[in-house]
């Protein structure tokens, strides 16, 4: 029994790396940041930061249009897609945006404790499958 279920739990990780693997495939960035949802989420985020500048962090970063807009922040972003990393970050360096960017599990965020002044996400946690995790872990990377 315990096989069968470790075959299902490989089964879905597989087709999660495969969804996020090619999730820049067919789409365009600024109809992505330009959506309504993207628009109406980075606007609640962005108005909800009490913080004016520090270093912020993204987890789950994919296309990363909320980091875009809070240019007075030191900016970070994590996603587990190598590909999804390697996309944004030539994106953010063809428009001239300085943003540190890594391939990480958010479970496991291989930054410094108490490093960061604000960390925000947006559509992640639905796909993680121990939330709770990440949240203890981005507590660990929160400044006191």
């Amino acid at each position: 029994m315990t096989e069968n279920k470790n075959t299902t739990q490989s089964h879905k990780n597989d087709l999660k790396n495969e969804f996020y693997e090619q999730y820049f495939d067919n789409c365009d960035y600024a109809v992505l940041r330009n959506d309504v949802g993207s628009f109406c989420t980075r606007s609640f985020l962005k108005n909800h930061i009490s913080h004016t500048s520090g270093r912020v962090l993204e987890v789950g970063t994919g296309i990363s249009s909320l980091l875009q807009d809070l240019p007075t922040f030191e900016r970070y972003g994590i996603d587990i897609s190598e590909k999804t990393i390697t996309t944004v970050d030539a994106l953010f360096k063809n428009k001239n945006i300085p943003a540190v960017f890594i391939v990480a599990d958010a479970q496991r965020i291989p930054l410094p404790t108490a490093f960061f002044d604000v960390i925000v996400s947006a559509h992640t946690l639905e796909h993680i499958e121990n939330d709770a995790a990440v949240m203890q872990e981005c507590a660990l990377l929160l400044k006191p």
